[in-house]
């Protein structure tokens, strides 16, 4: 399944590692079938990272095993 945040009712799904079961946070896209995912990434304050100008935050891509599940 492919899902991105901007598809409608896209709150209905939540992105979980495969291996531990915990939630991804702060996800923007994923694909299970394909293993990857792309969230903004934290720092280790917790906090959203900005691009070096500002505007936007820094997205990252992950790849690994997930699941998505509907709530």
């Amino acid at each position: 399944m492919h899902v991105k945040h901007t598809d409608p009712g896209a709150y209905r799904f939540r992105i979980l590692d495969a291996e531990t079961g915990e939630q991804v946070k702060h996800a923007l896209e994923a694909d299970d079938a394909a293993g990857w995912y792309t969230a903004h990434k934290v720092g280790p304050d917790g906090r959203l990272i900005r691009t070096a100008d500002g505007d936007s935050y820094v997205v990252e891509r992950i790849e690994r095993a997930i699941r998505i599940e509907t709530t």
